[in-house]
């Protein structure tokens, strides 16, 4: 007479069964060790975000800070909320990573979290923050090419009084010469300039001579249309010709 069978393979069923009650956390199983599944749902403000993320490198590796800046960039908004309600005041929306000063906003916006950007516009994250280089979230955004999130951030700051989008980072740079260097089509950049975002003669140096070192034939027609001139002069005193020949690129349409 063949053998009962008691579990799926070797594995007896009462064993299998203790197991997954311990999964609820309702009996512990000798020798098992497994965490109730409501426990790995907790937020504890006092250790490191999960050990196998990896935060950017001007966000630091630990504390209530990287916990809130890895959930907005993440989308995670009940871990946002549960961080912040946790802190009892000693963090906020606005609470910059050490090092770097990179804000739960910037964090979301470079990642494009639309719905982390919203949740924390709605609450009153500051538009025009910027962190140690001086970009802002919509530089983030404009930096990654997320357009959607380029879109909302700027929409937001035209509705916010004080709010300006023609800021610029530490290198002179604004979220326009961001938008057009990063996006091989223009679209993001040539919306920018119809919301009013000025071209300056700075950015219009910048762009052509990005665009003649990447050999972006359409970034350098689209620059010129907006008075750009092919013989500026760069840093270094590089022209865009000097660029395309020095990046190996057809100077054809440059001619």
């Amino acid at each position: 007479m063949p053998p009962t069978r008691r579990g799926v393979g070797s594995f007896p069923l009462g064993r299998l069964l203790l197991l997954l009650l311990s999964l609820f956390g309702l009996v512990p199983v000798p020798g098992v060790a497994v965490a109730p599944w409501w426990a790995t749902r907790s937020v504890d403000l006092s250790r490191c975000h999960a050990a196998s993320s990896q935060p950017p490198a001007d966000v630091a590796v630990c504390g209530p800070a990287h916990n809130l800046i890895n959930a907005a960039s993440e989308g995670d908004l009940i871990g946002m909320d549960t961080i912040l309600s946790r802190g009892k005041g000693a963090l906020t929306v606005d609470t910059a990573a050490e090092g770097g000063g990179i804000t739960p906003l910037m964090a979301a916006a470079r990642e494009g979290q639309l719905y982390s950007v919203r949740w924390l516009m709605k609450r009153g994250a500051g538009l025009n923050i910027k962190d140690s280089k001086g970009l802002t979230a919509v530089m983030h955004a404009a930096r990654r090419g997320q357009d959607d999130t380029v879109r909302e951030l700027v929409t937001e700051t035209i509705a916010t009084p004080g709010a300006r989008i023609d800021t610029r980072d530490k290198r002179g740079n604004s979220a326009l010469v961001h938008a057009a260097v990063a996006g091989e089509d223009l679209q993001l950049a040539r919306w920018l300039r119809v919301q009013g975002k000025p071209l300056h003669t700075e950015d219009t140096v910048k762009i052509m001579i990005a665009g003649a070192r990447l050999g972006s034939i359409p970034m350098v027609k689209w620059v010129l249309s907006e008075g750009a001139d092919l013989h500026c002069e760069g840093a270094g005193g590089n022209t865009p010709l000097i660029m395309a020949a020095s990046g190996g690129r057809c100077q054809r349409s440059l001619i």
